[in-house]
């Protein structure tokens, strides 16, 4: 297996795939528990003519198993995603970044970040040659890339 050509640090990325499955399993589980809070309102309200005290109840056990099932999947997916940034900032640190926020250069909106150690750091993801995701940190010197593009 050959991991992709980086001018800085590169991990494999194992946790990656697993913190999106869980976060869609959130989002999943958060649609549902909200359509289950809007139905037990909407069976309430009609249960006051009918008498149908059953389906109320039905509907907040569902509506609390959906919360549960959302706060389980959040709770996962927060996991992994403290796994990954521990694993970056060790590795960071080990190249002699100290002092370079993990969570910051994960961050998909700040492209380049820089370093106490005199370059700027760019956070990318790749697949190696059998499908393997990598975290990549290439390391860019102060001066070779604008801060600006016109």
């Amino acid at each position: 297996m050959i991991q992709p050509a980086t001018s800085g640090i590169a991990i494999p990325d194992d946790h990656g795939a697993k913190a999106r499955g869980w976060l869609i399993a959130y989002y999943v589980t958060g649609s549902l528990f909200v359509a289950a809070a809007f139905a037990n309102l909407i069976v309430y309200v009609a249960s006051f003519s009918t008498r149908a005290f059953g389906a109320v109840l039905l509907c907040a056990s569902l509506t609390l198993l959906f919360g549960i099932l959302s706060l389980i999947c959040a709770l996962t997916w927060s996991s992994y995603n403290a796994s990954t940034r521990r694993e970056l900032a060790d590795a960071l640190a080990r190249a002699g970044h100290h002092g370079v926020d993990a969570k910051r250069l994960l961050q998909t909106k700040r492209p380049l970040v820089a370093s106490p150690a005199g370059v700027l750091l760019q956070l990318r993801r790749e697949r190696d040659d059998h499908g393997r995701q990598w975290i990549l940190v290439d390391a860019f010197p102060l001066a070779g890339i604008p801060l600006s593009t016109p």
